[in-house]
């Protein structure tokens, strides 16, 4: 049995704190692949900036590349529409029924876990990873309102970048070293 992160997210554009995160989940949880899952369209928000899931999923290709343990499942970009965690985490568990599937979350989405589809099902079938995010420090409704929730707080440093952050510099024409990877710079500048 392999232990599997489920990183979802726009990645509107992929940045370095994401990468982060991602390293750290996992060492902290011993994960033995994370898997970078891109939405088509996001249940939780509307961007008239949304950049196109086929350039959002090159640049994190770009990203990624050589890193072991880490790939990207295409599934919610392929099925298009609005993406629902427990839609996904039911297609990977049907593929992959004898590994462990774990959520990477922010605090931020902790916050409002219970509101999301389903999420007792979410809740009973996986556990979540939660990373620290600047102003989120509860409270955690779903601890109250689901029993048994398997929820594991993250140590380490907030990394304070955000994809609005990357865009607005990039816009404005700023560097973005220090905040993606050389090669999705070079492609956001490749237009």
């Amino acid at each position: 049995m392999a232990r599997i992160g489920l990183f979802g997210g726009t990645f509107n554009p992929v940045h370095n704190g994401h990468l982060v995160l991602a390293q750290e989940a996992m060492q902290q949880a011993a994960l033995d692949e994370l898997l970078f899952i891109p939405n088509a369209t996001p249940s939780h928000k509307r961007s008239a900036e949304l950049l196109p899931a086929t350039l959002r999923v090159e640049l994190l290709q770009l990203a990624i590349a050589g890193v072991p343990g880490f790939s990207i499942d295409e599934q919610e970009v392929r099925r298009g529409g609005v993406s629902y965690s427990i839609d996904t985490l039911r297609a990977v568990a049907k593929e992959r029924p004898q590994d462990e599937f774990l959520f990477l979350i922010g605090t931020d989405s902790l916050a409002e876990l219970h509101r999301w589809k389903d999420a007792g099902e979410l809740l009973q079938r996986t556990s979540f990873l939660v990373h620290p995010r600047t102003g989120f420090t509860g409270p955690w409704p779903v601890l109250d309102l689901f029993s048994g929730a398997h929820v594991q707080f993250m140590l380490g440093t907030v990394v304070d970048i955000s994809s609005t952050m990357v865009r607005e510099r990039f816009a404005r024409g700023q560097s973005l070293r220090g905040y993606v990877p050389e090669s999705v710079e070079d492609r956001l500048k490749r237009g």
